[in-house]
């Protein structure tokens, strides 16, 4: 692969870590046996009103003739997508669809391998430029408002959000939407589990949620009946997560690595590093020495190989057997690269997907 010189690094440096300020802003609660409350209406904008015009994404998925092994893919040269304005943000594999937060238009959106259909998010005031400002406001799916909606994840019966902008977590289900609520045990004493720039989302197969609470370094565990706690603390912004063979596994951004925790109970809050010497840069080879530069999401394959959204290096990284490896990587001096900064990644039916949130578009890259 190309090397992209230290003038286009530092370039693709600055307009990651904008991207980056624009995804990480805000966090909260709420449940359903995990009690749900509902915003006020008058919580919605308080920016003035438009004209409600439903916005649909044309064609965003675009697919690449390379195939990826488990070093590095070529890129071939591509033209911008017709709707520039979607940014998706992270993907999840949903049966056979696929679950996508969108920061730009500030929803949620299915896509079923032919067309887009929102799920969840109302047209929002717009600023002077015509674009979107989200905004707070649960209810019927079609009039709740999200603030940069990060990561998805099943729960009981609808989906997670991470709205990381208004500081909480919201539940997806029925055809409305709500803020999750739990209380955490404090002095003795219960109350409210607030968040902090919630980003990553995970359930377990107890149906347990848990959320990175990026803001405060910790990994918050919130129960089918409305109990949280703190499972892990003291890590630098935690991001992704992905739970893997009784593991939690963690994009630990702000370290520039790759961690996991086992979620058993009798090993609980023991952090075993993954990748990553916890220096910023980019280096492949032994995983505890290779260098990572703000990644952010992470998936992990059936036979353990993780694959990971490094976002300042434009680049998807692979680690299996102790090694790093770059299996896709952007060349950032050149108008059509690919991906410029990738938040969200998942893989499936040997297709790896990947959301690239500056070019507002997914690639989709064949696996050998």
């Amino acid at each position: 692969m190309k090397k992209v010189n230290s003038l286009r690094r530092i370039m693709s440096m600055l307009c990651s870590i904008f991207i980056t300020l624009l995804i990480i802003g805000g966090c909260g609660t709420k449940s359903s046996d995990v009690t749900t409350d509902t915003a006020q209406e008058g919580a919605v904008d308080a920016r003035g009103e438009v004209e409600a015009k439903e916005k649909t994404p044309e064609q965003n998925l675009e697919k690449s003739s390379e195939t990826v092994d488990e070093k590095s893919v070529d890129k071939d040269e591509k033209g911008y997508l017709e709707n520039e304005k979607f940014k998706p943000c992270t993907i999840f594999i949903d049966g056979d669809d696929f679950i996508i937060s969108d920061t730009y238009y500030d929803a949620v959106w299915k896509y079923d391998g032919e067309e887009f259909t929102k799920i969840a998010g109302a047209d929002s005031v717009e600023d002077i430029y015509g674009v979107p400002l989200g905004g707070y406001n649960d209810g019927k799916t079609e009039e709740a408002l999200f603030t940069d909606p990060f990561e998805i994840t099943k729960f009981q019966n609808g989906y997670a959000v991470s709205d990381t902008k208004n500081d909480v977590v919201r539940y997806i289900h029925d055809g409305i939407v709500e803020t999750l609520n739990a209380a955490i045990s404090s002095g003795g004493k219960e109350k409210p589990c607030e968040f902090n720039n919630p980003t990553g989302l995970a359930t377990d197969n107890n149906g347990n949620l848990y959320v990175s609470n990026t803001g405060e370094g910790e990994i918050i565990r919130i129960t089918g009946d409305g109990k949280a706690d703190k499972v892990l603390v003291n890590l630098n912004e935690p991001m992704g997560l992905y739970i893997f063979d009784g593991f939690l596994y963690i994009a630990e951004t702000g370290a520039n690595r790759i961690v996991k925790a086992s979620i058993k109970e009798d090993k609980a809050g023991v952090i075993e590093e993954v990748a990553g010497s916890g220096e910023e840069g980019m280096k492949d080879g032994d995983a505890k020495e290779a260098l990572f530069s703000s990644p952010k999401t992470l998936f992990v394959t059936e036979d353990g190989s993780v694959y990971v959204a490094d976002t300042v290096n434009s680049a998807i990284r692979c680690i299996k057997d102790g090694e790093v490896s770059t299996v896709v990587e952007g060349n950032t001096g050149e108008i059509n690269a690919y991906p410029v900064t990738p938040t969200g990644l998942c893989i499936k039916d040997n297709v790896l997907y990947v959301c690239d949130n500056f070019n507002g578009k997914i690639y989709e890259f064949e696996m050998e």
